[in-house]
């Protein structure tokens, strides 16, 4: 039986919709993006229980250690609340979670701490870690004013919480350009406040990216619990 050529186009236009509508995993690997990492993309497989890498290819979930695009920290310099400075080679050997939070925000931001710090507290928390939560407000956020700034959120007597910021620039590349915060297209000429996110990162010690998180869904909170026990 002959198929009409409008009939033959047809097919092909939905042929090519239906492979271009895939979710993005790495192909490298038969498993898909874990539910606990925090996405727009519903995963309809089962949790795993693995620990995996993610890819410069947007952010695309790996579970192969020698993939050659896996996400590694570069050379960077920011600058703590207690004037310090801090670079890639402070996240060598510990595992970290980084943030992205600013001063100025009232309503978002001392919820993200509140969530974070029960992390920080958690008596089942394997070290070492540290935390760094970076400013997307670097113009008005100096190292004075993040020191204050922890003051109030009640984190300050935590010696391994990191308040960074650094020039626009810098945390553009960090925020932006690194980790995809936000929305790094749109960015303001006084702040960058759209690099906010309720996400969290956890980093492995050799400054591997290894899980994106909701910080304020009390199930990803406990799963980085979970995970930093088996990095």
């Amino acid at each position: 039986m002959s198929i009409s050529k409008p009939l033959q186009a047809a097919l092909l236009v939905l042929t090519v919709s239906l492979f271009a509508f895939q979710p993005r995993w790495d192909h490298s690997t038969d498993k898909q993006r874990p539910s606990w990492v925090a996405s727009n993309e519903k995963s309809k497989k089962p949790r795993l229980s693995g620990v995996p890498f993610f890819t410069k290819n947007s952010f695309a979930v790996t579970w192969n250690e020698h993939h050659p695009h896996i996400i590694r920290l570069p050379k960077f310099q920011l600058t703590n609340q207690n004037a310090n400075p801090v670079s890639q080679t402070d996240l060598e050997g510990r595992i970290s979670v980084v943030s992205f939070v600013y001063s100025r925000c009232g309503d978002a931001c001392p919820i993200i701490l509140k969530n974070l710090n029960e992390i920080y507290t958690d008596d089942s928390l394997a070290g070492p870690i540290s935390f760094y939560s970076v400013s997307v407000d670097p113009n008005h956020d100096t190292p004075e004013r993040l020191d204050e700034f922890a003051r109030q959120m009640n984190v300050s007597q935590h010696k391994n919480w990191h308040f960074l910021t650094g020039s626009k620039k810098e945390v553009l590349h960090f925020a932006g350009e690194i980790f995809k915060a936000g929305n790094p297209e749109r960015p303001s000429p006084d702040h960058l406040w759209s690099l906010h996110t309720e996400n969290i990162y956890l980093i492995d010690s050799q400054r591997r990216i290894r899980g994106v998180f909701n910080i304020n869904d009390p199930s990803h909170r406990k799963k980085v619990v979970e995970l930093v026990a088996k990095l």
